[in-house]
């Protein structure tokens, strides 16, 4: 399985949509972005050079400022690429014969439908190998963590297509959504949770300047808790840090 050459700088099309032209604006500006772009990119040579163990806490790193894979965002200057950590963070794993972070890895890949061309089937080349090394090594194959589709809280279809959004990067959308919209108290409780995490993304490729912003955060979450006292969220989907923010509040 090869890594794929890394593309030349391409500017994002015309009919790429608003959302992707928002966060191409955003991650233009962005010094938080600026760097975890170059960090995302070092890791891509890192493991092209298989230095495979310099790779991973980078990708780390940006998955914990930015969790949702991108189909087209700005690294740096004027060199723009596809943002898939997970998949890289995978492949890392993978040439290091760590079978079990490999296909964690690549499960929340999978979500967020990004990934294409070679890497994608390498991506299923790779996780086919593992399941079969593990199965031979008489190991249980990784359960894949609930989503929020599965947790009887998604009955209404403006929730799903909340969910939807988030995972597709259409942050600006989910941030303005609103839960009070929702027919029910857990809907509501899960929705207000998408928005709160649509926020905090948007105000880490911001630059974490904007307090307003922080506070519309804590807001929401402060809602989440209020529509549904016994809110569960499948935490694989959220960044560390964001969870971290979450926690204060005790949302499990």
């Amino acid at each position: 399985m090869t890594v794929r050459a890394r593309r030349r700088a391409v500017v994002c099309a015309p009919h790429a949509g608003r959302r992707w032209l928002f966060l191409l604006a955003l991650t233009a500006t962005s010094p938080v972005w600026a760097s975890l772009g170059k960090d995302y990119d070092t890791a891509i040579l890192q493991i092209e050079r298989e230095n495979y163990e310099k790779a991973i806490p980078l990708l780390k790193e940006v998955i914990s400022e930015v969790p949702a894979s991108l189909p087209r965002i700005r690294l740096y200057g004027m060199r723009f690429a596809s943002y898939t950590p997970h998949y890289y963070l995978g492949l890392a794993h993978y040439r290091l014969g760590n079978c079990e972070e490999a296909l964690s890895s690549w499960a929340d890949e999978a979500r967020f439908q990004v990934l294409s061309g070679e890497n994608a089937e390498n991506m299923a080349s790779g996780k086919a190998d593992c399941e079969t090394r593990l199965v031979q090594a008489g190991k249980e194959l990784p359960v894949p963590g609930a989503s929020v589709a599965d947790n009887g809280n998604t009955n209404d279809a403006a929730l799903r297509e909340v969910v939807n959004a988030f995972f597709n990067g259409s942050y600006e959308q989910v941030a303005h959504f609103d839960p009070m919209t929702l027919g029910d108290p857990a809907s509501r409780g899960q929705a207000w949770i998408y928005r709160a995490a649509s926020q905090y993304t948007l105000y880490v490729l911001g630059g974490e300047a904007n307090g307003k912003s922080l506070s519309d955060v804590r807001s929401s979450l402060a809602n989440a808790r209020s529509s549904d006292p016994n809110l569960v969220i499948d935490r694989n989907q959220f960044s560390p840090k964001f969870l971290k923010l979450m926690d204060q509040g005790v949302v499990r």
